[in-house]
Parts: structure tokens; sequence; C-alpha cells
């Protein structure tokens, strides 16, 4: 059976991973860098909030690696 100690640093590698492979997707997909990545949790989801170069606000979900792009609220 394995440690919490060892099942944390699981953890960790595998958001690790996934943070990283998302942003090389996000790279290459969106052609552009990246100039904030900060990690969010609300209502239970955690997540990373994403603000490329190009301005399209991104949302990463941490368990999956999907990359789904943020709604805009325009009111005119």
């Amino acid at each position: 059976m394995a440690s919490l100690i060892e099942y944390c640093n699981a953890v960790l590698v595998f958001e690790l991973v996934t943070r990283r492979a998302s942003i090389q997707k996000i790279q290459k997909e969106y052609d552009s860098s990246i100039i904030k990545l900060e990690l969010e949790n609300k209502q239970g989801i955690t997540f990373y909030e994403v603000e490329p170069a190009n301005d399209q606000g991104l949302i990463i979900d941490v368990a999956s690696g999907e990359i789904i792009p943020k709604k805009r609220d325009y009111h005119g």
C-alpha cells in the first residue's frame, strides 16, 4: 500500500505533466505564448485560468487536461 506522501507526489507529478502538456497544446493550437496562469478552485472544481498573449481567455481542467475557451460577456 502506498503511503500518503507517495500518493501526494504522484498527484503532483500528474498535475505538472498535465499543465505542461496543456500549455504546449495552447502554444501550438492558438499560436500564442502564455502571459498569465493561475490555479483556481471554485465549487470544488480545480482549474487553471490562462491568459494567452492573443487575449483569448482559456481554462484548463486540472482533472482532465481539457482546454476550454472562456465565454466573454459583451454588454452593448
